[in-house]
Parts: structure tokens; sequence; C-alpha cells
């Protein structure tokens, strides 16, 4: 009598860069003559479903690290950024002394990005510059 165990899977992931992946699997049914295990028919096909898998990934990707770690492309650290405490000293000077809310625009602009605590600086600056009968919201 044969018995029939029907869609065995092995499937892997692969990492091909820098938050690059790659999944490759292969499913197979095994015929199981009489009295042979189950289990080990089983992992026979694992094994050789897993073989199928590295070699087609392989193939899809020559020169990558073959030890089946994948193939990290190791990016040089950069260390934290340095904050230059001047620079921001300056910006909250420029805030300071800005005449006009146009002219502080301009001076927020030139930067991309600025510590957050120069926030309360740059909004009562706004504030302080705005007009004195503008009214905000409705009346």
């Amino acid at each position: 009598m044969k018995i029939i165990i029907k869609d065995v899977g092995y499937k892997r992931g692969y990492v091909t860069g820098p938050y690059l992946q790659e999944s490759a699997g292969a499913n197979a049914d095994i015929v199981l003559e009489e009295g042979e295990d189950q289990e080990e028919a089983a992992i026979k096909a694992l094994n050789y479903l897993k073989g199928i898998t590295d070699k087609f990934h392989a193939q899809a990707h020559p020169g990558e690290d073959k030890t089946g770690g994948g193939s990290h492309t190791i990016i040089p650290q950069q260390g934290p950024e340095v904050i230059d405490y001047k620079k921001w000293e300056r910006f909250e000077i420029d805030i300071d002394n800005a005449e006009t809310s146009d002219e502080l625009e301009l001076i927020i602009k030139q930067v991309d990005t600025f510590p957050g605590r120069l926030l309360s600086t740059i909004n009562a600056k706004r504030q302080a510059l705005k007009p004195k009968n503008f009214v905000d919201g409705l009346e």
C-alpha cells in the first residue's frame, strides 16, 4: 500500500541588501512505500526542498554570501550628530533681532531643522511681531 503525504513545504527568507529581503520556497508531495517511516520521509523531503531553495537563491544572486546568513552589506555606522551649540546660539540671537515677521520667516527658512527648545523662542517672537490690530480666530 502506498501512502501519499500532501504538500510538504519549505520556505526561507534571504537578506539581499540593506532593508531588502527575498523569500524563496518549494512544496512537494511525498509518496511513501509500505513500511517507510513517515517522519523520516518528511525530514528527507524538507532537506531536499531546502537544498533546492538555497540553490535557487545562489543562482539568482551570484557572488553573495553562501553561508546561509544572507548578503549583509555592512555600512559604516556614523556616530551621533554633533550639536553645534554656537550655531544655534547665533540662530537664537538672529531670531531675537528680527524686526519684522518676514525677516523672522527668512531666518527660520535658512535651516532645515532646529532644536525643539527654540520653538518657544520662535513662537514668542512671532507673537511679538504680530500687528496689534490683528485678531486670531473669530470675534
